[in-house]
């Protein structure tokens, strides 16, 4: 029999995030159950992001009845280090390099740039600009379905020698991205669009080489996101995991998912610390650092207990 507690957590956004957002914090919930027996407990995170969505939730029960018995739900052990991408959304160019060369020195293995908010020559200038810097990382484009088609054209065309990885979500309307994959020579990925307008299905009626999955926004257990990605790897498409503001702990446990699918060929969007002041959360496997070891996001779901953080209230 089962214990069923409810912890609300809020987590103050950085000055970097509020320009994107109204609300100064974000909010969200850990689910405990606890073995009333042993006392032994399990915990779940539901996405900031999908408060009441009914997968997120589920999502978070199925994680939290695997860690209540994570001995027996142990990963691969034979896994070293996971690659993690980093956001350039500065408007400013100087800033936006100084951000490239910082995600290089900690070593990140790619950096993903938001497009469209700036006039499309100005976004090229500034890709251009760091690739120039040739500091090695992959660059990967990220549109926010903000672009006209012929636009997308336009800047796929001016950087079709500068080794763009994808162009993640490019266009207003995503019934042209077919047309978009088969006339520019920069791969397509797709994120928003994915069950919103693309189902498994036909999902390569998209185009897209790359599918961007945030499990709580659509997976109602594990196991559904591990048929969802074996789905789309047996396609010949490449699958890129990537958080919606959870905390450090959902990220973990999306960490062994990368592990678990045999992802880690690619640099995943797991966590991106700057939305957020200086984490309150203990130990955590999630630094400055471009990527992060297996053992220590092992240990770090191990030993997590929302209970001992100074953030989190039990709603009674």
């Amino acid at each position: 029999m089962y214990l069923k507690k409810i912890f609300s957590y809020e987590r103050d956004l950085s000055e970097y995030a509020r320009r994107y957002f109204s609300d100064l914090k974000r909010r969200g919930y850990f689910l405990l159950l606890e073995d009333e027996g042993s006392g032994h407990f399990g915990v779940g995170e539901i996405s900031p992001f999908f408060l009441n969505s009914p997968p997120a939730i589920a999502y978070a029960k199925d994680m939290a009845e695997k860690h209540l018995d994570f001995k027996k739900n142990f990963y691969p052990k034979n896994c070293d280090n996971l690659k993690l991408s980093t956001l350039i959304d500065d408007r400013d160019p100087n800033k936006a390099m100084s951000r490239a060369i910082e995600a290089h020195e900690n070593g990140f293995s790619a950096l993903k740039i938001k497009v469209g908010d700036r006039a499309i020559l100005d976004d090229i200038y500034l890709i251009k600009k760091i690739r120039n810097i040739d500091i090695g990382l992959e660059i990967r484009l990220d549109g926010n379905q903000k672009l006209s088609l012929a636009d997308a054209l336009k800047m796929s065309d001016a950087l079709a020698k500068d080794h763009i990885s994808y162009f993640e979500e490019p266009l207003r309307d995503v019934s042209e991205l077919c047309y978009l994959a088969h006339s520019s020579s920069i791969l397509l990925a797709i994120d928003e669009s994915f069950l919103n307008h693309f189902s498994i299905a036909n999902i390569q009626s998209s185009g897209a080489r790359y599918v961007v999955l945030k499990p709580s926004r659509f997976s109602h257990s594990m196991e559904e996101l591990r048929k969802i990605i074996s789905t789309i790897k047996e396609l010949n498409m490449s699958v890129i995991l990537s958080t919606a503001f959870e905390s450090e702990y959902f990220s973990s446990w999306l960490a062994l998912e990368v592990f678990h699918n045999d992802l880690a060929d690619n640099a995943h969007g797991i966590i991106e610390k700057r939305f957020f002041d200086k984490s309150p959360i203990p130990d955590s496997p999630f630094t400055d650092r471009g990527h992060v070891r297996f053992d220590e996001v092992i240990k770090f779901i191990f030993n997590f207990d929302p209970r001992k953080l100074s953030f989190v209230k039990e709603l009674k």
